[in-house]
């Protein structure tokens, strides 16, 4: 179990395949194995990174103080750690943030940036409705009607077509082993609703793609692209049939777009 220390944060990743080195970057409330499914194709030719943020997954202490910018020196220490100069950085929700910060603050080690169902700031709606999460977790250990709830918001309404799958999904998720604590879940939260990018869009330098869900109920496609409007070298793609998790919903569209991007000179 690979792990780096980092100004105190026991910082938990994994590395697969080879090639150009591509960094995946989880939203809130998840870690590394949410990108679990599309890895054996993103990494048939890069070298790909998964990691948990601070403050979920296995990266420990959970209950530690956090901000984007934080969770964004973290990515650049394991580039350092694994003697990476550059990388491809792939960001989705909150792991969006990350990027954007990445982008604007240490432009020299991002190679070519990709935002998935993300924008430059969080919605006043999504903060109310995180907080109404964080308070339902304090509240309430029942974790299987917990993700019931965020599933909701998360995945394209198909999900729900099947219910046997859906329950097992539902039961894995209230399962996993390394659940983040409401505390943790809370910091993360108040890190997002800092988080303001959109003075800063401008400087980025990265040539973007920028994917956004067709039905995604948490960042609409107006807002998605509106909020990132300012990024200079940036092409947007709208997935159909996909909502939050792009990569989940639609993992064929999701590899084809990030494929192509990544392949292009």
């Amino acid at each position: 179990m690979p792990t780096l220390i980092n100004n105190g944060i026991e910082l938990y990743y994994e590395t697969q395949g080879s090639g150009e080195p591509l960094v995946l970057l989880s939203g809130l409330a998840t870690d590394s194995q949410s990108w679990l499914g599309c890895l054996p194709g993103l990494s048939k030719d890069h070298q790909t990174i998964i990691l948990d943020n601070r403050g979920c997954g296995r990266s420990l202490p959970q209950d530690t103080q956090t901000s984007i910018s934080l969770m964004a020196a973290d990515v650049i220490a394991l580039l350092d750690h694994l003697n990476l100069e550059q990388a491809h950085i792939l960001g989705n929700s909150m792991g969006g943030f990350i990027a954007l910060e990445l982008a604007t603050m240490y432009p020299n080690r991002v190679h070519k940036l990709i935002l998935e169902a993300t924008a430059s700031k969080n919605t006043t709606e999504n903060n109310i409705r995180f907080d109404n999460w964080a308070q339902s977790m304090e509240e309430d250990d029942d974790k299987l009607e917990w993700y019931r709830e965020a599933f909701y918001w998360l995945f394209h309404h198909k999900i729900f077509n099947n219910p046997k799958s859906l329950e097992a999904k539902l039961t894995f998720a209230s399962r996993y082993p390394y659940q983040q604590t409401a505390s943790a879940f809370r910091k993360q939260l108040e890190a997002v609703k800092r988080f303001d990018a959109r003075e800063r869009l401008a400087n980025i330098s990265a040539e973007t793609l920028i994917l956004c869900g067709a039905e995604d109920l948490l960042f609409s496609t107006d807002y998605c692209q509106q909020s990132l409007a300012g990024i200079p070298n940036s092409k947007v793609v709208i997935i159909n049939n996909a909502a939050h998790a792009i990569h989940v919903d639609n993992p064929h569209a999701f590899l084809t777009e990030v494929g192509q991007f990544l392949a292009t000179p």
